[in-house]
Formats: C-alpha cells, structure tokens, sequence
C-alpha cells in the first residue's frame, strides 16, 4: 500500500508479467506486488544513477532486480527472470547468504524481506518503527526496522478495522503504535495459525482493502494509503502452493 500524493505516480509502470520458470512464483508475484507502487518501481530503475551507483555495483541482488526492471520497461510480453534468478544464486556463492536453490520455491514474505535488506532504496520506502504503550509502564524505546504490519485474519472484518483495533484503539492495552510512516506499507495477513499443535491456514475472506487509515495512541490518523498490490498464496498448507500477484 501506497501513502499518498507522490509526484511519480503517474509514471509508466510495466504492462508485462513476469514469467514463471518452476518453482519461481515467489519472485514474479513479490516483485509484480512491488512495483504496482510506482514509486517502489521508480526507485529501482533509478538505481546505478548520479548518487546511486555506489548501491548498485558489485551487488549482484541489486543489479539483478534492477535489470529486470529495465527489461520490464521495454518489452511487450511477460519477461524471464532467469538473470535475477541466476544473480541470486552468484550473492549465494559470494557472500554465503543463502536465498535460492533452483526447483525449490521460498516463502514470498521472506523474499520480500531480503529485497528490503539488500536494496537501500527499498529501506528507505519500506521499513518503519513501532511502540508498544501501556498505562502501567513508561513505554519501552520504539523498535525500528520493520517491514511488514502484521495483521490477525477475522472473517467479514474490513483490513481498516483490522489495523486499527491490532495498533491504535484507545483502552486496548498494552498498545501498539507506528512512530513512523513509511512510503510504502507492506500488511501481512496471518493465515497461517497454531491450531491443536498443528499449522492451518485460515483463508477467511476480509472487505474492504482498497485503502487503509493508520491512527496514533489518541485516535488521530496520521497517514492515508492506497492499495497497489497484493501477493496471494493459492494451497491449503505454508509448505506448498503458488503464487500470484494483481
């Protein structure tokens, strides 16, 4: 989700997909996700520019994503991601961070996860602080480095509700609050819950997504967003399934 007004909006953000090659439907929905907000799509291009060169040489996920960018952009049907792909397996061999082993398909959320910690200009965008605030004791320092809202699944609940009874409601303590709002938000729904010692996934349908109100400790809004993209996960458990992304 998108705060908005951004001057950049209206630029063009790619008309092609991104095709899946096995086991790949965590990058080409995560991605597609991501560049449905234009300034995310923006800041990528815009790497190895003026004063972002230095982000980008000799990081080969950097370059990897910002490549298929620049492929995106040009053409006319769904793009390969066979370079990023094959750029995440050389990060692999050069710093010893495993991520990708091909045929073997990654949670969509941890990748999204390492694209933020790699990409600078996704720091930027994306990650931002949370407080918990109780009556009862001085408040603890807030924590920075998020990069996803989590938010509880109830069936019929509008995300807005959702968001503000879990971070914002006044008399529900302890309570968490955003000391900070980024450019983009990233909520993730938790489908996935403890159910007798065993994982479910709980596919409840929630309304009403389109935009999302975030409210400080005394109920005040502090920041609108619009809905640019959503990763869904098609399958019944947390260990196998597909990806898609609108």
């Amino acid at each position: 989700m998108q705060v908005g007004p951004f001057d950049d909006e209206s630029a063009d953000l790619p008309t092609v997909g991104i095709t899946n090659l096995g086991n790949t439907c965590f990058v080409g929905a995560s991605l597609q996700a991501l560049f449905g907000a234009p300034v995310v799509y923006n800041a990528i291009r815009a790497l190895g520019a003026g004063d972002n060169d230095v982000i980008i040489i000799g990081d080969s996920w950097a370059h990897g994503v910002h490549s298929l960018t620049e492929q995106m952009s040009a053409a006319t049907t769904a793009v390969s991601p066979n370079e990023l792909l094959a750029a995440l397996v050389q990060d692999w061999l050069d710093n010893g961070r495993q991520c990708y082993h091909r045929g073997h398909q990654m949670d969509a959320s941890e990748f999204i996860q390492r694209c933020v910690e790699r990409i600078t200009p996704l720091q930027q965008l994306i990650t931002f602080t949370m407080q918990q605030i109780s009556n009862e004791q001085p408040p603890p320092d807030p924590v920075d480095g998020y990069v996803f809202l989590p938010v509880p699944v109830l069936s019929g609940f509008s995300l807005q509700a959702l968001v503000h009874y879990e971070y914002a409601w006044p008399g529900h303590q302890p309570q968490i609050v955003l000391t900070s709002m980024p450019g983009v938000l990233v909520v993730a729904l938790k489908r996935f819950v403890l159910d007798d010692g065993r994982v479910k996934k709980d596919s409840s349908r929630i309304v009403d997504v389109d935009s999302l109100l975030i409210y400080n400790a005394n109920n005040e809004t502090t920041a609108r967003y619009s809905l640019e993209g959503v990763v869904h996960h098609i399958g019944a458990t947390a260990h196998a399934g597909h990806y898609t992304a609108e």
